[in-house]
């Protein structure tokens, strides 16, 4: 209980004050709903009472003509206007549940959207490390899946605990103020029950979502190899594998589910059975404690009616705890990515950008991955020029990406540290530098959409530069393509670019690259892809860009150095030779 009170402690925290604000008038309407609740239990006595006895009717008929201020009713008209007030409480009764539906509705959609988007932000936000480290899938999972879960299994059920507690509270109150006797036995025994229930079902509860938390990622996962490398699946016919490691994960996952519904739905029907009894058994003492056996018609359809609405809630709370606590293990995943810290440049504090004036120097740098693994890099001592044309070769292994990637701040040093123009680079300004770089890998990102929005990522048609779009098309070698195409840049390349060959997704993303306009741009086997011609004409392109700006170049191909001014070796993780360095 103590860790389902933190868990909704924390989800509490990251809830904008707005949707706080809204909170606060949905228990507003909670408590007007409840109150309009005890009134149409109430009003069912002097309904069912005026019906059934003429001592009910003259009764109720006095306190009519008291209220109204009016006399000498006759007994159609007292019928009739008891008949109007039943009806209209009951309207206003079903009116405000609908409404109190509609808000929790809302209420929990919007916490949970806003809570989504902060899980999807924050991750986004995290250190390339951080990144790397996890798996794809589980990534996927906890913003898309466990974040829904969010909404679904904590905040829509705490509203619904919430919401169904105090309408409750005021219909227990009105049963009591009828038969106090009745409301207590009621109260232990369903009490009891889901008491029993609960520390019952707590151990199957949390087993299921350990399982559910677990088998969410495990199904994603199967999904995203099968789908991913769907070629070599049809070619080499092992789709029975991949669909049965996506079976076995699913059935898991539904069977924890189907559990977790179970055990929330079942003492329903236990407890309705119960209650009509204890209405049943205990009949008899509220003609004692009325002394007027006249009365017991009429006190009995009240509280009938109040278990009615009463034992729906006790089912409704118990099934919102099973759903919280069935997802517990999900929830906190979620939780931990709502916690992930944000770095400064994320909430406004952006700085200015760190410009290269002269040189990068890279002192005594050393990288390790974890603990557990071998130095990636050891002991690189290197200066770069403004202006330079680097390139770097080693074999696979050696360390080439890793030591671009601490060059574009991705990673930071173990020991050791770069140096921008005598300004050393750090997490905490390691986004000032990042805007000035530009990063063309192996393997490029694309998004379905047009080629133009893939080349000026991020920017809407209006923000785009066209005449700089045009020229870094040229540039990439790009134009004879675009020209090619019915509707040239405004052309959608399709998921992943699957429409284009990959020598011209790598030729947009050097084009993406150029669009930029910065002082350091790296190619990392960027022209791997492209046939000799191509990449001829690419090389030529990149070696007439301003002068000013400095390239570095990670290749296999002897041809791609030619335009280098210095080559640097690296083998395993050390610098094995240089030409034309400075150190």
């Amino acid at each position: 209980m103590n860790n389902n009170i933190l868990i909704i402690g924390d989800l509490w925290r990251f809830i904008e004050k707005k949707h706080k604000a809204y909170f606060v008038l949905l228990l507003i309407v909670m408590m007007l709903t409840s109150a309009v609740e005890v009134i149409s239990i109430g009003s069912v006595i002097p309904v069912v009472g005026i019906f059934t006895s003429d001592d009910g009717y003259h009764k109720y008929m006095l306190a009519l003509e008291k209220i109204l201020h009016i006399k000498n009713f006759s007994k159609d008209d007292s019928k009739f206007f008891l008949i109007i007030i039943f009806c209209i409480a009951a309207f206003i009764s079903g009116a405000l549940r609908m409404i109190l539906l509609k808000m929790n509705s809302s209420v929990a959609f919007m916490i949970g959207a806003d809570l989504g988007n902060k899980i999807y932000t924050h991750t986004l936000h995290q250190p390339y490390l951080v990144h790397i480290s996890r798996s794809s899938s589980e990534i996927i999972t906890g913003i898309q899946q466990k974040a829904s879960g969010v909404t679904h299994n904590a905040i829509a059920p705490c509203i619904n605990i919430i919401s169904a507690t105090i309408l409750m509270l005021f219909i227990i109150t009105a049963i009591f103020m009828i038969s106090p006797l009745i409301t207590i036995y009621l109260i232990l025994i369903t009490g009891f029950i889901y008491l029993f229930v609960a520390v019952a079902t707590s151990s199957k509860l949390k087993t299921n979502s350990r399982i559910i938390s677990s088998e969410l990622n495990s199904t994603l996962k199967a999904l995203q190899e099968g789908l991913g490398g769907i070629r070599d699946i049809l070619i080499d016919g092992s789709q029975n594998f991949y669909s049965k490691k996506y079976q076995q994960a699913s059935q898991r996952l539904l069977k924890a589910q189907a559990s977790n519904l179970f055990i929330s739905s079942s003492p329903r029907y236990v407890i309705e059975v119960i209650g009509m009894i204890v209405v049943g058994v205990l009949a008899f003492q509220i003609a004692d404690e009325a002394r007027n056996s006249q009365l017991t018609i009429p006190m009995l359809g009240a509280i009938a009616f109040g278990i009615q609405k009463l034992l729906p809630l006790g089912q409704q709370i118990y099934s919102a705890f099973s759903s919280f606590k069935g997802s517990e293990a999900s929830l906190s995943d979620a939780l931990a990515l709502l916690n992930q810290p944000l770095p400064q440049h994320s909430i406004g504090n952006r700085g200015k950008v760190i410009r290269l004036v002269k040189e990068i120097s890279f002192q005594n740098i050393d990288f390790q991955y974890s603990e557990t693994q071998t130095l990636a890099l050891k002991k690189i001592n290197l200066t770069i020029n403004k202006g330079d044309r680097l390139g770097i070769i080693g074999r696979t292994g050696s360390g080439k990406s890793t030591l671009t990637d601490i060059l574009m701040a991705l990673l930071t040093p173990t020991n050791g540290r770069i140096l921008v123009d005598n300004q050393v680079i750090t997490p905490s300004n390691a986004y000032q530098w990042q805007k000035n770089i530009a990063h063309v890998p192996q393997n490029i990102y694309f998004s379905d959409l047009t080629i133009a929005e893939n080349i000026a990522i991020g920017m809407s048609a209006v923000e785009m530069n066209q005449d700089r779009i045009r020229s870094v098309i040229r540039s990439a070698q790009l134009d004879e393509v675009i020209d090619s195409l019915p509707l040239g840049v405004n052309t959608i390349i399709g998921e992943r670019g699957v429409r284009l060959s990959g020598g011209q997704r790598q030729r947009i993303g050097i084009a993406r690259a150029l669009y930029k306009n910065v002082d350091l741009l790296i190619l990392d086997e960027a022209t791997n892809a492209l046939d000799v011609i191509t990449e001829q004409n690419v090389i030529d392109s990149i070696s007439k860009l301003n002068p000013e700006i400095t390239i570095v170049i990670i290749t296999h191909r002897d041809s791609t150095l030619k335009i280098c001014n210095k080559v640097l070796e690296l083998h395993q993780g050390e610098i094995a030779n240089i030409k034309g360095i400075s150190i």
